[in-house]
């Protein structure tokens, strides 16, 4: 009898946390001509995402997922994602003892000019420029992360350090969607309920179980 009480309190636990279980694919309902993403919940504690466009797939990946009371965990795979595009870093002399210069040359695969290329720069906000254009930032100890795109070709995550100016030479490969890998992101529990359901009041989306 004491051990059934000790089971039971244990099973009694198990539910308190972890809650029900989630399966099948809930996907979301658009704004407009926006985005959808799914995530179909299967066996195992297993998941998979796609996020798709007018364009095709934008992303996607796989994973484990996990229910602790009103949360749900979506815990990615670490997956070694090979590059796509070509890099190549000078280091150049500073500007000054407290700027630099980074210098972008954007090609293809076969050595062509892309003259439409972007090149993002994070700081405390993100920097837009042309890649052909001078991008002055401050020296530091730290390092900034530029993202370089341009139609038709992939989106390029760099990290660079900030002690010496740069000249980056890039040979961007085609468009290929993102593999979303070792990443971790949790949700509301209760934007997964029945066919509709809203997302919490900071996301303007609905998800809809599909099937």
């Amino acid at each position: 009898m004491k051990g059934y009480l000790v089971l039971t309190f244990f099973l009694f636990l198990s539910v308190q946390v972890s809650g029900p279980q989630l399966k099948g694919t809930f996907c979301t309902i658009p704004l407009g001509e926006g985005d959808v993403s799914c995530i179909e919940f299967k066996n195992d504690n297993r998941f998979s995402y796609r996020n798709s466009g007018c364009l095709g797939l934008n992303s996607y990946g796989e994973g484990n997922f996990e229910i602790i009371k009103s949360k749900v965990i979506l815990t990615f795979d670490d997956v070694v994602v090979e590059p796509n595009s070509d890099v190549y870093i000078e280091n150049r002399p500073p500007i000054d003892e407290n700027w630099l210069n980074l210098e972008f040359e954007v090609l293809d695969k076969e050595g062509v000019s892309i003259d439409h290329a972007t090149v993002a720069v994070k700081d405390e906000d993100i920097k837009v420029y042309r890649s052909t254009e001078y991008i002055p930032i401050p020296k530091s100890t730290d390092s900034t992360t530029c993202f370089i795109s341009a139609l038709g070709y992939e989106t390029l995550e760099l990290k660079i350090d900030q002690l010496t100016s740069k000249y980056v030479k890039i040979n961007l490969g085609d468009y290929r969607p993102k593999l979303i890998t070792n990443k971790t992101y949790t949700f509301d529990r209760s934007i997964f309920k029945g066919k509709s359901a809203k997302r919490p009041d900071d996301f303007s989306m609905i998800y809809r179980k599909v099937k």
